[in-house]
């Protein structure tokens, strides 16, 4: 008897027990398309049950594939593992979002409490409508994590502007995966800190866990005494004992203990910073600094030129010119910033105008006046052979300062 397709009988051996597995019977492209994983259904539901057992409370730990060692999402690996042991690893994810009312001293989770919401139907207005696909196609790629929860937030956020929350509640519960779905509401309560306790409805801070709502926290100021870091991916603090600067998270993500050390910092600074542009004079006194630091930059830059000129002092033409000049300079900025304080405290345009005319014109008086009197030094200075030329040239340029302050004036 012949048959067209013939059933194939080969076998291959499991990558875990090396034991020849049946090619129909074996597990194959456990985490997707192009995964090499040859497994017998035995070795894969013994992993997957060690792997899930080994789940602590209160850490986004992910489920990663036995041979290619990536995140897998649960739809991936749910046909290998027991009911009760999935509800138990969707508790311990579940556990890092919980937090202490401080009114009745419950603990509640806040992703399994939002979980339990019924989903309402998501009503936009037709544009913001238009753009749910793109929205769709950017949570499937955060949930086959190719995509970070902290760009899918900001784009939310971005997009829906005014619906945000209503789109983020929406989105959050779209997402099956017990895993995801807390690390995307790990992000948004690390980010936002004033939170409800789903018990009592009292405001508490996510970021110390205290009752209120604050800009800094305790959990701020103890990472910039303690040099304390948060994981990029689920904000967890993080205390480096020794070794090198290659971290790896209980969330199995790789990070730089320098960058994340500069991120803290900066982070810091940005909160410092914006608290003082809150106080009633904030902006006005950071403006008053910053003119004052640009001052002394400047002040600074002419010095250096100014020592240069001094060292170079025996080039006695160049020096007698610029001394002048470098003089006017610095009197032609005081003035401009007289002339800037005058205008911010007096509303007399005119007047200001007038004063600025008047002294410029005064200004360049003076600056003729030195340039004549340089020349009349160089030209008494110069040798001459007869005494009647020389007293020619000097009664010449004693009526020069005339004529150019003739010239200024007018």
């Amino acid at each position: 008897m012949t048959t067209d397709h013939p059933m194939d009988t080969s076998a291959r051996c499991c990558d875990v027990c090396l034991e020849p597995v049946p090619l129909w019977e074996s597990v194959i492209k456990l985490c997707g398309d192009t995964c090499a994983a040859h497994l017998c259904v035995e070795c894969t539901e013994a992993y997957f049950d060690h792997h899930l057992s080994a789940f602590l409370p209160g850490l986004l730990t992910k489920a990663h594939c036995p041979i290619c060692l990536v995140p897998m999402p649960k739809h991936k690996y749910m046909p290998y593992v027991q009911p009760d042991l999935l509800e138990y690893a969707a508790k311990c994810v579940f556990a890092a979002s919980e937090l202490r009312c401080p009114h009745c001293d419950e603990s509640t989770p806040f992703v399994d409490a939002w979980s339990s919401r019924p989903m309402s139907p998501l009503r936009l207005p037709k544009t913001l409508r238009q753009k749910l696909p793109w929205l769709r196609r950017l949570g499937t790629k955060f949930v086959r994590y190719k995509l970070a929860a902290s760009t899918l937030f900001d784009y939310i956020r971005s997009t829906f502007s005014d619906y945000a929350d209503v789109v983020y509640m929406h989105t959050l519960q779209l997402i099956h995966d017990p895993e995801r779905r807390a690390t995307f509401a790990m992000y948004e309560l690390h980010k936002t800190r004033l939170v409800f306790t789903p018990c009592c409805g009292k405001a508490v801070c996510f970021g110390c866990k205290t009752a209120g709502h604050h800009e800094i926290c305790d959990a701020g100021e103890a990472s910039e005494r303690n040099t304390v870091v948060l994981c990029p991916e689920c904000n967890i603090p993080i205390v480096r004992g020794d070794g090198c600067d290659s971290i790896k998270c209980v969330c199995d993500t790789y990070f730089s203990w320098q960058e994340q050390v500069f991120v803290a910092e900066e982070r810091s600074r940005n909160a410092r910073f914006q608290a003082v542009l809150r106080l009633p004079h904030g902006a006005r006194s950071l403006k008053r600094v910053l003119e004052y630091c640009r001052h002394l930059v400047w002040r600074s830059r002419f010095l250096d030129v100014v020592w240069h000129l001094k060292v170079h002092r025996f080039r006695c033409v160049a020096w007698p010119v610029l001394a002048p000049r470098l003089r006017a300079c610095v009197q032609h900025r005081r003035f401009n910033a007289v002339l800037g304080q005058l205008r911010s405290t007096m509303r007399h345009r005119s007047l200001c105008r007038e004063i600025h005319a008047r002294v410029c014109r005064i200004e360049a008086v003076k600056t003729t006046m030195a340039l004549v009197l340089h020349e009349m030094r160089i030209a008494t200075a110069r040798p001459s052979v007869q005494p009647a030329a020389k007293l020619e040239v000097v009664d010449d340029t004693a009526k020069a300062p005339v004529d150019y302050v003739m010239a200024a004036m007018a």
